[in-house]
């Protein structure tokens, strides 16, 4: 998978595009968008003799011809979604921040912002670790995709080194 950003005049990235090989459908998929909004997705069929690699970068090179481009891991943030627990956990802890991480690569992928990195349980909480490109909007979009179901009780939701 490879995922390219624009950025406004301003330097804020606003638009997200990618592309990955689906290896059980043979097929290149496009998927493309306004940060933090769902977006569009294409499939392109794999050219005979081509690798997955050769086919993301076909579709690519119309986005990076019209500025799009990768950010580098020091441009972004890490979102941590928090939660109090009793101790160390139940026997029951672990399975639901696996389900949560799950949740959290379906929300940030499939919306351009990033994706779930793992988590981490002791001493009173259970904590997931997202990085992502922008903490503003994904925070926002966290908060909103948890207000319903059995994620939504979650502490709080914050950027890594501030409260």
């Amino acid at each position: 998978m490879r995922k390219l950003y624009k950025r406004s005049e301003t330097g804020e990235i606003v638009e997200y595009y990618e592309a990955w090989h689906d290896d059980s459908l043979g097929v290149i998929v496009q998927h493309f968008g306004t940060l933090g909004t769902k977006g569009a997705v294409l499939r392109h069929s794999l050219e005979s003799g081509k690798t997955g690699t050769d086919g993301i970068n076909r579709v690519l090179r119309g986005p990076q011809a019209e500025g799009f481009g990768e950010v580098s891991d020091d441009e972004v943030a890490w979102l941590i979604v928090e939660y109090s627990i009793d101790g160390f956990g139940t026997a029951d802890d672990p399975k639901m921040r696996h389900n949560l991480e799950d949740k959290l690569d379906e929300i940030l992928g499939w919306t351009g912002l990033g994706h779930c990195d793992g988590g981490s349980i002791g001493s009173a909480t259970m904590k997931a670790a997202c990085p992502v490109v922008n903490f503003e909007i994904a925070q926002q979009v966290v908060a909103k995709a948890l207000a319903d179901g059995p994620f939504s009780g979650y502490t709080r939701i914050y950027r890594e080194g501030r409260d």
